[in-house]
């Protein structure tokens, strides 16, 4: 069984220490190499925060309104919005974009997405998906920018990360002109793990989550730095763990989110790999091969992307990937109503929100 696997595998690991010590006895070359292990891991340490959160990769800039075109606001996209900067319950001031449907009955009427974006660049580098949320489903949405990202002041941290969450969700729950009870969290990667915490919180403002929505996301930090350095799949995980200071353990926290969510999962995704995201799947609606309790079949769903890599599915398959969301959102509500069911019914309604000249709409 599975505690006799555990076993066993301790059993090899100490086999494997003590003959690595012995070997290390005789041959001092081995003590070198042990020596640039433990240099690169206490690296890997001391940077850790600046791998997982990279608010500017390869000299983009940081700010939005740096941006190539297209890239600098919603409103080179006509869409209608408002920037804000939202005040977290640790007094963090975090960068928005709020685009509401411009009808206003519509915007009443609509679902709309709190849109938590992945671990690298700004929100605006991401402006070509959010509009076709916009246009495509007729979505209100709230883009928020982490702490430490874009124009939002503070620096990253797991725990201030979820906070930023909490502050949209808030902004959201307290709108007079939006539908408190109509609110789906979307996460790709980092942002994934950031929407599972909000969904698993006990925050009595989570009741207003109707649903959740997970891109590409990884099981746990310790599960993606075993992926990306190779030499750390070397050492148990109960060691690696006091040594992080975020942990994202999304595999532990998938199980309590009440929400119903959906799973995209790209199947030629290099970076965290379509496992990871089956893992989660399973975590939150299956034990033991059975459906879990209290579970529906339009609570639990997984859609996966053939031609798509990790954070490109919008672009490799938007018809697919636009019918989900919207088929999944519009499961969540009583009666369809402003919803994606009487927008939207097939691929050839879906738009592709850019030109070469410029914004369609």
């Amino acid at each position: 069984g599975k505690k006799n696997r555990l076993i066993s595998r301790r059993l090899v690991l100490r086999a494997l220490w003590i003959v690595f010590f012995a070997a290390a006895w005789r041959y001092q070359w081995i003590w070198q190499v042990f020596l640039f292990f433990v240099l690169a891991f206490s690296y890997l340490v001391y940077r850790q925060d600046r791998i997982l959160y990279v608010s500017a990769l390869n000299g983009e800039p940081r700010k939005n309104s740096s941006n190539a075109r297209l890239m600098r606001s919603p409103g080179e996209w006509k869409m209608p919005f408002e920037e804000l900067m939202l005040k977290t319950r640790d007094n963090v001031n975090i960068h928005c974009w709020l685009m509401t449907q411009p009808d206003f009955d519509l915007q009443r009427r609509v679902p709309t997405m709190l849109c938590l974006h992945g671990n690298v660049g700004n929100i605006g580098q991401r402006l070509h998906n959010w509009a076709g949320f916009f246009y495509n489903l007729r979505y209100n949405l709230l883009v928020l920018e982490y702490r430490g990202y874009g124009e939002s002041e503070g620096t990253p941290s797991e725990e201030g990360l979820v906070l930023d969450a909490v502050a949209g969700l808030e902004f959201l729950a307290n709108h007079k002109h939006l539908d408190k009870d109509q609110i789906v969290i979307f996460g790709c990667s980092l942002g994934g793990a950031v929407a599972i915490a909000l969904g698993a919180s006990k925050l009595p403002v989570t009741k207003h989550i109707s649903g959740v929505i997970v891109e590409n996301t990884f099981l746990s930090v310790l599960h993606m730095a075993g992926r990306v350095f190779l030499p750390l799949r070397l050492f148990p995980r109960a060691l690696l763990r006091p040594f992080l200071r975020s942990q994202w353990s999304n595999y532990h926290s998938i199980g309590r989110v009440r929400a119903p969510v959906l799973f995209l999962c790209s199947t030629k995704d290099g970076v965290v790999g379509q496992g990871q995201m089956k893992a989660l799947y399973k975590r939150a609606c299956e034990r033991d091969g059975k459906w879990l309790k209290g579970r529906e079949p339009n609570d639990c769903q997984r859609i996966e992307f053939f031609e798509a890599g990790h954070d490109d599915i919008f672009l490799k398959e938007p018809a697919k990937y636009y019918l989900a969301v919207g088929r999944f959102v519009s499961s969540l509500t009583k009666d369809g109503n402003g919803s994606f069911a009487r927008l939207l019914m097939s691929e050839s309604k879906v738009r592709e929100p850019i030109l070469s000249s410029g914004p369609l709409f």
